[in-house]
């Protein structure tokens, strides 16, 4: 279920890792559950717009691989689907 959308995203991390404002998304992330405090924090604390980024889409990385991983995908597909189908 995740685990294409897992290696699509982790394929165009690179140039997501560009654009990514990772403070617009965390917002959205935080409403649905899917970070929780302490991994807003963790992100927060980086100094770069890259840096935060990366710790972003490590998260996430992490968290679809766990047994949760099914809900965190349908908390973010929003977030992840435009970003792994190209269009």
């Amino acid at each position: 279920m995740a685990t294409s959308a897992i290696i699509r995203l982790w394929k165009c991390q690179h140039i997501v890792l560009d654009d990514l404002r990772a403070d617009d998304v965390i917002i959205y992330l935080r409403q649905d559950d899917v970070l929780n405090e302490v991994e807003q924090e963790v992100i927060q604390h980086e100094i770069t717009t890259r840096g935060r980024a990366e710790k972003l889409l490590g998260v996430l990385f992490r968290k679809m691989q766990e047994e949760s991983g099914g809900y965190v995908y349908q908390s973010f597909r929003y977030f992840i689907l435009p970003l792994t189908n190209p269009t």
